[in-house]
């Protein structure tokens, strides 16, 4: 990773928070999922095509009035309604702490509309495989709770990684603490097989997986786990998440931190290749003990 240079101190927040990436991504879901032309919903929202083009796609933000017609003309249920009015109601915010079950639906919203327009995804995950890397049965584990919910998170997760493997991928950095290749997630089989798929991935050129020893000393990951959005036109993004909630933060001095939390990184990592050394060694343990 090459050094990073400070990022801007004035910022355009108007159209760029995580509330309002999160925003547009429910509008455009919500109009994709009704099969309406965009000419014939503009007539009846009495705004132009181009308006409601910019607004599902981010680059105006309309206001919680607008969503709301919007969104009954899309034919949107109530309770959908009122969770994407409380994005709405708040777009403006900076710094977002979603939780619980009405904030896990917003989270991942947030997450979804990050990871699809970021040019480059940094992730610092000192225990558990990034989601972005895992396989289903190893997901499974992690998201435990009633099957036909796991389910359908799981499946959610594992779609997510499209963004790596797509024409034109996201560049993804993954920092993996050395506890995330040693620790049993599931059972023995289910790690190596993890553990495999995770290397199997690092042939993408995209894809960079780098381990970070433990007993290294003091570096700035220990504080916690983060992941790092970098776009081609606006500022970063970081998201936190801890059990059952998350943050996204946005302030350009919060940036700066995390920004040096990646350099510190990225100098006290193995290189490459000795990660992936590492991670096939611990394979070799794994395939023993079955």
């Amino acid at each position: 990773m090459s050094e990073r240079e400070s990022y801007p101190r004035f910022v355009e927040v108007t159209t760029q928070t995580p509330r309002t990436r999160a925003l547009a991504h429910e509008l455009r879901k919500a109009f994709e999922q009704a099969g309406i032309r965009i000419r014939d919903l503009a007539k009846k929202c009495g705004v132009s095509h181009t308006t409601i083009s910019f607004w599902i796609n981010g680059k105006r933000v309309p206001s919680p009035e607008q969503v709301a017609t919007l969104l009954a003309h899309l034919g949107v249920s109530a309770e959908e309604c009122d969770r994407i009015m409380d994005i709405a109601r708040r777009a403006g915010d900076t710094n977002w702490l979603p939780a619980g079950a009405l904030g896990i639906s917003q989270q991942l919203a947030g997450v979804l509309e990050c990871e699809s327009t970021a040019a480059t995804i940094t992730e610092w995950s000192p225990h558990l495989i990034p989601g972005l890397l895992q396989t289903g049965d190893y997901a499974r584990v992690i998201i435990g709770g009633q099957s036909g919910v796991a389910d359908t998170q799981v499946r959610i997760r594992l779609g997510r990684r499209d963004i790596l493997t797509r024409r034109n991928p996201t560049r993804f950095d993954a920092l993996v603490g050395e506890a995330a290749i040693t620790d049993v997630i599931g059972d023995k089989e289910v790690m190596a097989d993890q553990l495999r798929a995770m290397l199997a991935l690092t042939d993408h050129d995209n894809i960079r997986l780098r381990v970070v020893r433990q007993g290294i000393g003091w570096h700035r990951g220990l504080h916690g786990p983060f992941v790092f959005y970098e776009f081609s036109k606006t500022p970063p993004i970081v998201h936190v998440e801890h059990l059952r909630a998350g943050a996204f933060l946005y302030d350009p001095d919060v940036i700066q931190i995390y920004s040096e939390a990646c350099v510190n990184l990225d100098q006290v990592a193995l290189n490459p290749d000795q990660s992936v050394d590492l991670i096939k060694k611990r394979i070799e343990e794994l395939e023993k003990q079955e």
